[in-house]
Parts: C-alpha cells; sequence; structure tokens
C-alpha cells in the first residue's frame, strides 16, 4: 500500500490532487476496456437453441409462480425490449401460454 504525506504548501495540495485524478481515471479506462471486452465476448456467444414450447403454468398449488415467471422470462429472453414494465405486447404474448386456470 502507498505511503501518503500530508501536501504542507497549497500547491503540493493540488498536485497530490491531479496524480489521483490520474491514477483514478486510468483506473476506470482498465474497468471500462475489462467490461466492454466482456459485452463482447458475451454478444459474440452463439445463443443457444430456443425450446419448442415455453414453460405452461397451470395453476396447481404444487407449482412455483416465481419459478415460472423466471422460465418465462428466460424462454423469451430475445424479445427482450417487448419484456419492459408495463409492455402490453409481451405480456399479451407471455398471457396465450398460461393454462385453463392459473389462478386458483
Amino acid at each position: 500500500m502507498e505511503q501518503t504525506t500530508t501536501p504542507q504548501t497549497f500547491g503540493e495540495l493540488l498536485q497530490l490532487l491531479a496524480r489521483q485524478q490520474t491514477e483514478f481515471q486510468a483506473m476506470m479506462q482498465q474497468q471500462y476496456a475489462a467490461s466492454e471486452a466482456r459485452i463482447d465476448a458475451l454478444a459474440s456467444r452463439p445463443t443457444a437453441a430456443r425450446k419448442h414450447q415455453p414453460p405452461i403454468y397451470q395453476g396447481n398449488l404444487d407449482e412455483d409462480l416465481e419459478l415460472w415467471f423466471f422460465a418465462m422470462e428466460q424462454y423469451y429472453a430475445d424479445y427482450h425490449p417487448h419484456m419492459t414494465e408495463e409492455s402490453s405486447p409481451f405480456v399479451t404474448m407471455a398471457s396465450t401460454h398460461l393454462g385453463v386456470a392459473p389462478l386458483n
């Protein structure tokens, strides 16, 4: 760990702040480059084969509704622009895969 000294003059304080700002900016640029590399790697990865049918929720007491929501999000991940909050096209698309009596 770097040992810091207390600046004695205002000029030394300004130099210290400028050096810290430069180091911080370099660190942020490295983190940004690393995150861009991760995003590029994820974007270039081939997508998994789509399942034939999305999961269906029948409304039985032994079914986990939260797990069904998660499975639906995973199934429709390609449609992420539609999965915005209060998006009626996605609600319509997903609600077609509810069972006969989903709210028992």
